[in-house]
């Protein structure tokens, strides 16, 4: 970290953007995955994971 900050500053930016994304939306992407990986048991956590991915990645993509 510099002595400024910067690297702080700019690793606190990056978190900020991915409290943007809500539970609600995660929850609404996750059940699509899960809906088109064939509704299987037991991949709640990927599923979830997945969709955070996506969206953090959408947004990014936005925002610049």
């Amino acid at each position: 970290v510099a002595k400024n900050g910067t690297s702080s500053k700019l690793t606190h930016a990056i978190d900020k953007s991915s409290y943007s994304i809500s539970q609600s939306d995660i929850a609404a992407r996750a059940f699509n995955i899960w809906i088109n990986d064939g509704c299987p048991a037991g991949k709640e956590m990927e599923h979830w994971l997945e969709a955070e991915r996506q969206l953090k990645i959408e947004s990014s993509m936005s925002s610049h």
